[in-house]
């Protein structure tokens, strides 16, 4: 009888051991609807418009609200968050427009962008409203799937210095065959 919780110890140290290893080899696991579920890779390589990447969101109210309502995990970014992984939409001298339709990129709207009023918690969500260009160190993360993703439609605009990097597909759910 003593065997069997040794063996599940050794099982757990196993396990921990090679997450732990995946992640120091750039590995990332998304479970958020916000992009493809699965695990990506993360690089070093420059972003581009359009490109999945991770990143790690300034501290405001706003971010630290969505920490203690959730919606964001505990991470290695300050405040204690997780990195998120987003699709980089806008960058330098795009024209953005925010408000409750949906987010506006030089004047095409982001699809499934309108602002919810509340979350599904009936808990009322930032109602943000902007219109500019985004200045030199700025860029606009917003989800590419998900209606409901926390993303810039309620943060706005973040400093490129909290981009971690780019995230790249290495197996998502979508991907595997049907059993």
């Amino acid at each position: 009888m003593k065997r069997l919780p040794a063996i599940a110890l050794g099982a757990w140290v196993i396990i921990v051991l090679v997450l732990a290893g995946a992640a120091q080899a750039g590995l990332r696991y998304n479970g958020s609807p916000s992009v493809p579920t699965g695990f990506y890779r993360a690089s070093a390589a420059p972003a581009a418009v359009g490109d999945y990447v991770l990143v790690c969101l300034p501290l405001s109210a706003t971010v630290e609200q969505a920490q203690k309502r959730g919606y964001l995990s505990v991470g290695s970014c300050p405040g204690r968050v997780s990195e998120l992984i987003k699709v980089l939409a806008a960058q330098h001298g795009d024209r953005i427009s925010i408000n409750a339709s949906g987010v506006a990129i030089n004047g095409q709207l982001w699809p499934d962008s309108a602002q919810k009023p509340a979350d599904a918690q009936a808990r009322p969500l930032p109602a943000l409203r902007l219109e500019r260009n985004l200045e030199l160190d700025e860029v606009l993360l917003l989800s590419d799937r998900c209606s409901s993703g926390f993303d810039s439609r309620y943060f706005g605009p973040i400093d490129h210095r909290g981009l971690r990097g780019t995230a790249r597909p290495v197996l998502l759910w979508r991907d595997l065959p049907l059993l």
